[in-house]
């Protein structure tokens, strides 16, 4: 067995000559997007490989590097990526860890991950790395491919070694490598040729192999040939008549003539189908009257098995639920194992309850991780308030930018508590300024109050002027008077 350190030729050189983790789902039948034989084609060179990758793989190959550091730092790993060789298998493994003999699987996906492809192609790796269990970290894509890294949206599953699935693999690969050597050796063999070969007959049920017996392609002959002569030459005299108001009544029995031999071409058509489809309705429903047969007894049997098969799962599930209610015996916080769910994998037959706990125990060391970290993100902003409020002389709350945790990183709010309590300061100088503004308003409308009340208590007195001067100073004395609201009046001369 060689060991190298990962690199782009290993991974995508002679790839014809080995057998590497993404064509193990395939050889399984996990891959919805390639079949056996189109794998078989290519390894065997007969088709070349067109997939050159997209955007979703080139995402990935961005995401995985920072992935991988974050799982180290929080973990206290020390992933690598790696190669093992040996014979036609070669597995290049996103992380492998020499001192916890771990390996890391980091895969990025949309809604729904594609988990027991992820751990067919992890089983592999713990073969050829000789390791008993591995981490598969699942990271969600986000829609508008953000490559900035977000603790968020990744999911540590913990993956056990399973021999006997291993055991099926190996077979399942040296069963393909005969299936290549036979396209080899068979040019142009069909796909049913290729599944036909590694299909073993069941010998109780060849009785019931469906054959043919007899097989007669519907042929119908028909003196084609002389309607058509005939029927282009009685057509040349009826070809471009014209006819008139007064010949209405031949118009009419012309097309009457012509519709009448239509007709009775159409007749002939559907009356001789009918009589050739006639065996085939009779065969299909000889077929699904077999059909009925089978589901006469199906039926029963599939509703016998999915009562078995419910009964299981819900025994698995409480199952389950006891080993979460044993984390909270031993210490795991009840909020936490809530939001511990059983997923429909856990209730797989092949699926043990010691790997189901392993895996819990890594949900809910994430939680407790999340949880922790989050509280520590409520001290932070608790204590930067308080700061706030001390060294600005302010009155902030905490609550309010607690709940911004929801949609910002502690920086950010951090630097948002400071600009609010610079806000809250100049909001209380302007109010004073406000204040100082008004009293001095009141203060100046309270003296002209005053002055009014002082000029309407003076008292007044009554003298008599004989006062002597032009028209035009006259005139100005009575301005002036009026003015300041002297009384007077003009007496006329006796």
């Amino acid at each position: 067995m060689s060991i190298t350190t990962q690199a782009g030729p290993n991974v995508t050189e002679n790839r014809h000559k080995y057998i590497g983790g993404s064509d193990v789902s395939t050889i399984l039948g996990l891959n919805k997007y390639k079949s056996v034989y189109e794998l078989a084609l290519e390894k065997t060179g007969i088709v070349k490989s067109e997939f050159k990758g997209n955007e979703y793989t080139e995402y990935g190959n961005i995401m995985e590097p920072q992935i991988r550091e974050y799982v180290n730092l929080m973990h206290g790993t020390n992933f690598k990526e790696n190669t093992r060789i040996q014979d036609n298998l070669r597995s290049n493994t996103d992380g492998y860890d020499a001192q916890y003999h771990l390996i890391l699987e980091i895969k990025t996906h949309g809604k729904t991950a594609t988990i027991e492809a992820y751990k067919a192609q992890m089983q592999l790796y713990m073969y050829q790395f000789e390791c008993n269990e591995g981490w598969l970290a699942l990271y969600e894509r986000p829609k508008d491919f953000d490559a900035e890294f977000d603790s968020e949206r990744l999911k540590i599953k913990l993956v056990p070694r399973d021999n006997d699935f291993i055991k099926g693999m190996l077979a399942a690969i040296k069963e393909f490598w005969e299936g290549c050597e036979y396209l080899k050796s068979h040019p142009g063999a069909s796909e049913h040729d290729f599944y036909k070969r590694t299909v073993k007959g069941d010998e109780g049920m060849n009785e019931l192999q469906v054959k043919t017996i007899q097989f007669e392609p519907a042929k119908v002959e028909f003196n084609y040939k002389e309607l058509e002569a005939a029927l282009e030459e009685n057509l040349k005299r009826y070809e471009g008549l014209t006819f008139t108001e007064d010949d209405a009544a031949e118009c009419k029995k012309t097309i009457t003539e012509l519709r009448k031999g239509k007709k009775a071409v159409d007749q002939y058509r559907l009356k001789t189908k009918k009589q050739l489809t006639a065996p085939v309705t009779a065969f299909e429903n000889q077929c699904k009257e077999l059909n009925k047969k089978f589901d006469e007894v199906i039926n029963p049997l599939v509703e016998q098995h999915d009562v078995f098969e419910n009964n299981r799962k819900e025994e698995k599930r409480k199952d389950i639920q006891e080993i979460i209610e044993r984390f909270v015996d031993a210490g795991l916080d009840k909020t936490i194992a809530d939001e511990l769910v059983i997923e429909d994998s856990y209730l797989a037959k092949s699926k043990s309850l010691k790997s189901v706990e392993e895996e819990l125990k890594t949900v809910a060391d994430h939680l407790v991780m999340k949880r922790e970290k989050e509280e520590a993100d409520k001290d932070v902003i608790e204590s930067t308030v308080e700061i706030a409020n001390n060294r600005y002389g302010v009155n902030l709350t905490s609550a309010a930018y607690i709940h911004l945790l929801n949609h910002k990183d502690v920086k950010e709010i951090k630097t948002q508590i400071l600009d609010d309590a610079q806000d809250e300061i100049q909001k209380q100088v302007d109010k004073e300024k406000e204040e100082k503004r008004i009293e001095e308003l009141k203060a100046a409308k309270q003296k002209e109050t005053e002055k009014v009340v002082e000029e309407a208590d003076e008292p007044t007195y009554f003298e008599l002027y004989e006062v002597i001067g032009t028209e035009s100073q006259l005139d100005a004395l009575e301005a002036f008077m009026r003015n300041e609201n002297i009384e007077f009046k003009v007496k006329e001369e006796n």
